[in-house]
C-alpha cells in the first residue's frame, strides 16, 4: 500500500461512509494486509451507543479507527496518527499527520470555511470544515 487517501464525503482508503460495521471490519482487515501490518492478534473492537449513534473502535497495534454509525451505516470515520508511521495518510496530496496543524488548517481553508471550538484559532483543538465534511482534532 503506497498511501491511505482521505476523500471528503467518501471515506478513508477502503473505509467508506455508508458501510455496515461488518463491511468496515473487512476493510480494516484488508488495509491491515495491504499495509503489511501485524496481524498476530485480532482487531480489538469496542462498541458504545450514545443516543441514536453507535460508536465502534477498531484497534490494532499500529492503528486506531473510530467509526460512528447511524442505522447501522457509517456516518463518520476517524483515525489517529499512529498509522502514519507505517503508511502516508494523504488529504489533497498532503501528509496529514506530518504537517503543522496550522499549515494543514490554512490549506484546507481554501476548500471550506473553518469553524473552531474556541474563540482563538491558535488555541483551538477542533477544526470543522463543513463543505468538506471533515473534522480535525488535536490534543492541547
Amino acid at each position: 500500500m503506497d498511501s491511505l487517501v482521505i476523500t471528503p464525503h467518501q471515506g478513508i482508503g477502503p473505509l467508506k461512509l455508508g458501510m455496515s460495521p461488518q463491511d468496515i471490519l473487512t476493510a480494516v482487515e484488508q488495509l491491515r494486509a495491504e499495509a503489511q501490518l501485524s496481524s498476530s492478534t485480532p482487531v480489538d473492537i469496542t462498541r458504545e451507543t450514545v443516543g441514536h449513534l453507535t460508536c465502534i473502535r477498531y484497534q490494532g497495534d499500529e492503528f486506531f479507527f473510530l467509526v460512528q454509525y447511524y442505522q447501522n451505516r457509517a456516518v463518520e470515520i476517524g483515525l489517529d496518527g499512529e498509522l502514519s508511521h507505517h503508511v502516508p495518510i494523504l488529504l489533497y496530496g498532503l501528509e496529514v499527520f506530518h504537517l503543522q496543524a496550522e499549515d494543514l488548517v490554512n490549506t484546507l481553508k481554501a476548500h471550506s470555511t473553518c469553524i473552531y471550538d474556541l474563540e482563538d484559532e491558535q488555541l483551538s483543538t477542533e477544526y470543522l470544515f463543513p463543505q468538506l465534511g471533515l473534522r480535525l482534532w488535536r490534543e492541547m
